[in-house]
């Protein structure tokens, strides 16, 4: 497959085959730097070189890249050049020091660190209420996510993702007098649990979790997982009351200065 070296800040579109098999060469060397972690092709963009390959997703306000590198070099003269929409992750259980050596090269600083915690063994604490989140709710939803968390350092669906989950019975939510109060969404992989968000923002959230809690009993899941922000002193004293650990994995967010 003939590739096209991109320009300078020059980002490429091709089809979902295409992209794939673009990443499947880069896998084949001998990578120095590498981000990429369960990114599906579409609506993505690639820039690439003799050396290094960068994924884009376009989120509302920035893009989220994926870096696959086989040269420091090379990858300081690329990032050096992208502009402040740019948004880099990395999740990694190990020492970050040789990804903040590049990224500081070019132009980055560390902005959060989110760390993911396990349970082992969730506690049934009574009986699952069925509180499923309907289409109707879909603004309030997303106005109680918006509220709570940053899109750069958080996941975050959109408004089709969303949808889904609803569907799926994935979205759990509080509601007073006013409307939505809380949400709860979670997915099922592998006999795990998956909190991928949870906010609440007039009180009565923390019983979303225990009645998911309820539901995995119910269907034999014990073990889940969740991510928070290192910072968070608050939610992890919750989590640990909970039952929920550090497993060691963090993941840094870093952004253009």
């Amino acid at each position: 497959m003939q590739v096209i070296t991109s320009r300078m800040n020059d980002f490429l579109k091709a089809n979902n085959s295409e992209l794939s098999k673009i990443v499947d060469e880069f896998f084949l060397r001998k990578l120095k730097f590498n981000n990429y972690f369960g990114l599906e092709f579409s609506d993505v963009e690639y820039l690439i070189t003799d050396k290094t390959l960068i994924l884009r997703k376009s989120f509302e306000s920035f893009f989220r890249i994926y870096i696959l590198s086989e040269c420091e070099k090379d990858l300081i003269s690329v990032l050096s050049n992208l502009d402040k929409s740019h948004i880099i992750n990395i999740p990694t259980k190990k020492q970050i020091e040789d990804w903040d050596n590049v990224l500081v090269q070019s132009n980055y600083e560390c902005y959060a660190v989110y760390e993911r915690l396990n349970n082992k063994n969730c506690e049934k604490r009574g009986d699952f209420e069925p509180c499923y989140a309907e289409i109707a709710d879909i603004n309030e939803i997303m106005n109680v996510l918006n509220s709570t968390f940053s899109p750069i350092t958080a996941w975050l669906p959109t408004r089709k993702e969303l949808v889904s989950f609803i569907n799926d019975n994935k979205v759990l939510v509080n509601k007073d007098e006013i409307g939505v109060s809380g949400v709860l969404i979670f997915t099922i992989e592998n006999k795990k649990v998956y909190f991928n968000a949870w906010a609440s923002i007039r009180g009565q959230g923390l019983f979303l979790i225990l009645n998911v809690f309820n539901l995995m009993a119910e269907i034999g899941i014990k073990n889940s997982y969740l991510w928070t922000n290192s910072e968070n002193k608050k939610a992890k004293k919750i989590y640990s009351i909970l039952g929920f650990e550090a497993d060691g994995l963090k993941d840094y967010t870093y952004i253009k200065k």
